[in-house]
Protein backbone atom coordinates (compact mmCIF):
# COMPACT_ATOMS: atom_id res chain seq x y z
CA UNK A 1 0.00 0.00 0.00
CA UNK A 2 3.15 2.50 0.77
CA UNK A 3 4.34 1.62 -2.67
CA UNK A 4 1.01 2.74 -4.26
CA UNK A 5 1.01 6.16 -2.84
CA UNK A 6 4.74 6.92 -3.10
CA UNK A 7 4.65 5.72 -6.94
CA UNK A 8 1.15 8.36 -6.94
CA UNK A 9 3.31 11.18 -5.15
CA UNK A 10 5.77 10.99 -7.80
CA UNK A 11 3.75 11.03 -10.05
CA UNK A 12 2.64 14.34 -8.76
CA UNK A 13 5.22 16.92 -10.02
CA UNK A 14 6.13 17.16 -13.91
CA UNK A 15 9.23 17.92 -15.77
CA UNK A 16 8.88 21.46 -17.02
CA UNK A 17 9.22 20.52 -21.18
CA UNK A 18 6.14 17.88 -20.36
CA UNK A 19 4.56 20.36 -18.57
CA UNK A 20 4.91 23.06 -22.16
CA UNK A 21 4.34 20.13 -24.57
CA UNK A 22 0.92 19.26 -22.52
CA UNK A 23 -0.48 22.66 -23.07
CA UNK A 24 -1.04 21.40 -26.44
CA UNK A 25 0.14 24.91 -27.93
CA UNK A 26 0.76 25.04 -31.99
CA UNK A 27 4.04 23.99 -33.19
CA UNK A 28 4.98 23.19 -29.96
CA UNK A 29 6.07 19.75 -29.80
CA UNK A 30 8.36 17.71 -27.86
CA UNK A 31 11.34 18.80 -29.03
CA UNK A 32 10.51 22.79 -28.77
CA UNK A 33 9.30 22.15 -25.32
CA UNK A 34 12.63 21.44 -23.92
CA UNK A 35 14.25 24.21 -25.89
CA UNK A 36 11.88 26.13 -24.12
CA UNK A 37 12.31 24.83 -20.46
CA UNK A 38 15.82 24.67 -20.95
CA UNK A 39 15.64 28.61 -21.69
CA UNK A 40 13.00 28.98 -18.96
CA UNK A 41 14.06 26.63 -16.49
CA UNK A 42 10.85 27.04 -14.24
CA UNK A 43 7.00 27.39 -14.34
CA UNK A 44 7.90 30.94 -12.68
CA UNK A 45 9.82 32.29 -15.14
CA UNK A 46 7.53 30.64 -18.38
CA UNK A 47 4.85 32.38 -16.37
CA UNK A 48 7.32 36.01 -15.48
CA UNK A 49 7.96 35.38 -19.47
CA UNK A 50 5.13 34.92 -20.79
CA UNK A 51 2.97 38.11 -18.73
CA UNK A 52 6.02 39.89 -20.28
CA UNK A 53 5.24 38.75 -23.77
CA UNK A 54 1.51 40.22 -23.23
CA UNK A 55 2.35 43.09 -22.58
CA UNK A 56 5.89 44.24 -24.39
CA UNK A 57 5.71 41.56 -27.37
CA UNK A 58 9.20 42.80 -28.66
CA UNK A 59 11.54 42.71 -25.99
CA UNK A 60 10.62 39.47 -24.22
CA UNK A 61 10.52 37.73 -27.77
CA UNK A 62 14.01 38.46 -28.20
CA UNK A 63 14.51 35.92 -25.53
CA UNK A 64 12.95 33.38 -27.08
CA UNK A 65 14.62 33.90 -30.28
CA UNK A 66 18.01 34.00 -29.36
CA UNK A 67 17.38 30.59 -28.33
CA UNK A 68 18.81 28.33 -30.78
CA UNK A 69 15.98 26.44 -33.14
CA UNK A 70 13.25 28.45 -32.07
CA UNK A 71 11.87 30.46 -35.15
CA UNK A 72 9.29 33.44 -35.20
CA UNK A 73 6.61 30.88 -36.08
CA UNK A 74 7.11 28.74 -33.14
CA UNK A 75 7.45 32.28 -30.69
CA UNK A 76 3.93 33.70 -32.01
CA UNK A 77 2.31 30.64 -31.16
CA UNK A 78 2.55 32.08 -27.74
Amino acid sequence: MNNLFQSINERRSVSLDKFIYSLGIRHIGINNAKLISQQLTSVENLLSTLEKIRHDPGDALQIFIQNDGLGKVVISSF
